[in-house]
């Protein structure tokens, strides 16, 4: 980068991605966790195994993962209100803040469509409801994997490595965060709210932070 004096700089520039109807596989093993189910064989009596593999079908039609995410390098202008709007609030954020040489911000959410057929079971037949529910947080989560992966990439060409990734509410770190996150990020551009009563819509939904650092 131009203007690089003491030590190499990342080539990195800030830039904004979305991604919409991202390519996923949902890992079955989770989504058993969800529901509190041991993937060891024989476990799940058969009918409820059936039913599981049809709703696990049926999430491929349903949802429709999007993710948006934007890396902001320690020198562009924008870290300042990363570092003093995000970066605070815990042990770990300020390790982050104190260390980190950029830091990407994320949300996902596996869409509209999914949760409203969750809503729609849930009045009528509850497993099958319970089924979807962790299938559309399996989306979610697997669609922050899919950001985490890539720019643990894009951190090696930076002769970098990535930390662990963090949401709002997890060690100590106030969930009123996300609100932040979420607006720098422009969220509403997959479809992603926060509303005034503190929860992401729609509800399958993840806002999280991930540090990048020399190694």
């Amino acid at each position: 980068m131009p203007g690089s004096t003491k030590s190499k700089k990342l080539s990195l520039v800030q830039s904004l991605r979305k991604i919409k109807g991202l390519k996923i596989k949902l890992r079955k093993r989770e989504i058993l966790r969800h529901l509190k189910y041991s993937p060891k064989s024989g476990e799940i009596p058969p009918e409820t195994e059936s039913l599981i593999q049809q709703e696990l079908q049926r999430a491929y039609e349903l949802m429709y993962p999007c993710v948006i995410y934007l890396t902001v390098p320690r020198s562009s202008d924008t870290f300042e209100k990363v570092k003093n709007e995000i970066l605070k609030g815990s042990e770990k954020m300020e390790k982050i803040s104190s260390n980190c040489v950029a830091v990407t911000l994320m949300a996902s959410t596996a869409g509209i469509k999914i949760e409203k057929e969750i809503d729609n079971l849930k009045k009528k037949e509850l497993t099958r409801a319970l089924v979807l529910d962790a299938a559309g947080s399996e989306a979610a989560e697997q669609a922050v994997n899919f950001v985490s992966k890539l720019i643990t990439e894009q951190a090696r060409e930076e002769e970098s490595c990535t930390g662990m990734r963090i949401s709002p509410g997890y060690g100590g770190w106030d969930i009123r965060v996300t609100e932040k996150i979420l607006k720098i990020l422009d969220a509403s551009k997959i479809g992603i709210k926060y509303t005034p009563s503190g929860i992401m819509t729609p509800r399958k939904s993840v806002a999280a932070v991930q540090g990048w650092f020399k190694q």
